[in-house]
């Protein structure tokens, strides 16, 4: 059993019955520290800094779109991400702060935890066609957050860090782009295209569907507004419908309400989900095979909290 830290690292490797045969600890930029064995076994880990597999020949770890040299700290190619950071060298690792974040996929780098801070992060491969209204579609999400006050008093505030990753043509390139990264670890990926919907409840084409938790179809045969766009982002967070605001299934609302983040919590295993309180936002019954399961890397003790939203 490989027992990793708060980046993802793997620490400790014990056997079935919960001896310790391998004991890890690495230097800030991953290069090996302490490398303890058990003297009764020959077991080495190949998933090391980051949780990544390290190369026992160049000793380069692989994150899927790039090899990474902890020995120099920085990557062994250029960040094919680079023009969205322009400020920052396409060679160095988690942004020069390797202690607070970390890359799942070699593309780019993602809050593990920062303070009183927990970020929702999700990435996004479209087509060229989805592009502008997927854009809108995120901002709403990107300009949202809330604040919770806990019973010690103190607040934590809930943001959300969401992106477009590449444009493609056609779908096929969107699609095996968004595979290929979750193949690679990265599972907070998805795909937005246009193309041919199921038949809603009112008997029509929807207007928008997500399939899997992260495969979105936008209706090509209609003008789909920003909402639509918005709304389907909600499902690839663990969102399911709701009776108002912007999950309400062919609603004209906006507003992403707090209790929303109940169900993206809870399908991390983080909280329970809203119970139906309130008299005019509740959830309602929902296809839960359409709604994106999440990943969460944080320490233990954040689960005392959420648990108390």
């Amino acid at each position: 059993w490989q027992h990793s830290d708060h980046l993802g690292s793997a620490s400790w490797i014990t056997d079935t019955a919960g001896r310790a045969i391998q004991h890890l600890q690495y230097m800030p930029w991953g290069e090996p520290l302490l490398d303890y064995r058990n003297p009764s076994t020959s077991y080495s880990a190949r998933y090391t800094f980051s949780g990544k597999e390290r190369d026992t020949e160049s000793g380069y770890s692989y994150f899927g779109a790039r090899y990474y040299n902890s020995a120099y700290s920085i990557w062994m190619s250029v960040d094919p991400m680079s023009d969205k950071y322009p400020s920052i060298s396409p060679y160095v690792y988690c942004g020069n702060n390797p202690v607070k974040l970390v890359d799942p996929s070699g593309e780019d780098y993602e809050v593990v935890i920062e303070g009183n801070t927990i970020t929702i992060k999700a990435t996004y491969f479209v087509t060229k066609d989805t592009k502008k209204e997927m854009e809108e579609g995120i901002k709403m999400w990107n300009n949202t957050s809330f604040s919770y006050k806990l019973n010690d008093g103190k607040k934590y505030n809930l943001k959300f860090d969401l992106s477009i990753a590449g444009e493609f043509d056609t779908y096929e390139d969107a699609y095996q782009k968004c595979k290929d990264a979750k193949n690679n670890g990265d599972f907070s990926t998805n795909v937005c295209f246009t193309g041919n919907t199921s038949v809603a409840n009112n008997g029509l084409p929807a207007l928008g569907e997500t399939e899997a938790g992260f495969i979105t179809t936008i209706n090509q045969n209609k003008t789909v507004k920003n909402r639509t766009y918005a709304h389907e982002i909600g499902h690839t967070l663990g969102i399911g419908e709701w009776s108002s605001g912007l999950m309400e299934s062919g609603g004209t609302g906006t507003t992403i309400h707090r209790r929303y983040m109940k169900q993206t919590l809870n399908r991390v295993g983080l909280c329970s989900g809203p119970q139906s309180m309130s008299l005019y936002n509740n959830p309602v019954q929902t296809n839960w095979s359409h709604v994106g399961n999440g990943k969460y890397k944080t320490p233990p003790f954040i689960k005392l909290w959420l648990r108390n939203l």
